[in-house]
């Protein structure tokens, strides 16, 4: 008889163990580690060196990435000889643990959302009319005249033509909502955007950039990776900003990653996207969307002029393309606040209403549009009567 005939429940699994980043470790074993596998450079080299086997293209990548890694090794040998204390954590490693013990965020507040998106929507809006949201009645209106016909036909191509079982694949459900939205942002006066696929936060190559830290009691941490967007939204509602030529030619000649990122005034917008696969549990991905964001902040105000306001508050949004989350992070208070689970079911297209594409569009562009401290405010005054 099979295990799986023995056990209904299929043959048994270990328990995910966390892979942990060489950041980590401590000096010596980094010491170690890095003579190690400098000595697995040097019998590449041997290898290499075999007149038949010179211009294989697996043993080159295998030469580059070991190189890579002992750079990035020595890198941090660096950075912990500052102060031993420190740990570099991978953002896609970062787990609930990490994120109270070594980042101190608390408990996340959890917005509730016991009625369907569209009357979700419709009564959030109502609470940040209350908190002076800016230019809503305008963004209102622009809803309300959106035709969601060519999103909707996009979306049900998605569903019918693409195999979802990939994060690429939610991707492409994902793009044609931040690209909407962004057309939508374009309409009101004077606003630009500028979309970041693989906003790079940093990574080993980020050169004498030294990466975002975050410290809680005794404990520093440096966060190296990337978000799979970044929106920035340039709004000027209270005064005329450079012309969208020169936003264009800063913003798109600039660097994908957030040491380029250029902010034209304390009224503009980004929003972290992060992008799951379908099948995924959005919630188990929370720890990473929130470092994102801190480890954003954190580079951000290291960056900032003297005379510019510190960045505390930033704005995400967690998505598989069917399910949604929309949060913000306080990182001078440590604390965390969204949405629950929000659903978008297109498994039967025909039974979509053009209203409810419109309740998601409207929280997408209320998290694009809107200083992330008045979402938190909105939030808690929603929470309060709900």
């Amino acid at each position: 008889m099979s295990n799986s005939a023995a056990n209904p429940s299929g043959p048994s699994r270990k328990k995910h163990k966390r892979s942990r980043s060489s950041g980590e470790l401590s000096v010596s074993e980094l010491g170690s580690l890095a003579s190690a596998l400098e000595n697995i450079a040097r019998e590449i080299k041997i290898v290499q060196a075999h007149g038949d086997w010179e211009d294989l293209e697996e043993l080159h990548h295998l030469a580059d990435t070991t190189d890579a890694v002992i750079k990035q090794i020595k890198r941090f040998q660096n950075l912990k000889n500052k102060d031993e204390n420190v740990v570099i954590v991978s953002l896609s490693d970062v787990d609930k643990k990490i994120l109270s013990e070594r980042l101190g965020m608390q408990e996340t507040v959890v917005i509730r959302a016991d009625s369907s998106l569209d009357v979700f929507s419709k009564k959030f809006t109502a609470a940040a009319a209350e908190d002076h949201f800016r230019s809503l009645d305008r963004i209102e209106r622009l809803i309300t005249s959106w035709d969601p016909t060519f999103l909707f036909q996009t979306l049900s191509t998605v569903q019918h033509s693409i195999n979802r079982k990939s994060e690429a694949a939610s991707r492409i459900a994902i793009d044609p909502w931040l690209l909407q939205g962004m057309r939508l942002i374009q309409e009101l006066d004077h606003a630009s955007t500028v979309l970041y696929p693989e906003l790079l936060i940093w990574s080993r190559n980020s050169g004498t950039d030294d990466p975002p830290v975050v410290k809680h009691n005794n404990e520093v941490t440096y966060l190296a990776g990337s978000a799979d967007y970044g929106l920035l939204s340039i709004l000027p509602f209270h005064q005329k900003a450079a012309s969208k030529d020169r936003v264009s030619k800063v913003l798109l000649e600039g660097e994908n990653a957030v040491r380029g990122l250029h902010f034209f005034s304390d009224d503009d917008v980004l929003n972290v996207c992060e992008a799951k696969r379908v099948s995924k549990s959005l919630k188990a991905h929370e720890p990473q969307v929130i470092a994102e964001c801190l480890a954003i902040i954190a580079k951000c105000n290291a960056s900032r002029a003297n005379d510019q306001r510190s960045l505390n508050h930033l704005a995400f949004t967690l998505t598989s393309g069917e399910v949604w989350i929309f949060g913000v992070v306080d990182a001078e208070k440590r604390e965390c606040f969204r949405t629950a689970e929000l659903k978008l079911n297109m498994t039967d297209p025909k039974a979509v209403k053009h209203s409810t594409l419109r309740a998601l569009m409207m929280l997408i562009m209320i998290w694009n549009t809107q200083p992330a401290d008045i979402i938190k405010e909105a939030m808690t005054a929603y929470s309060n009567k709900n």
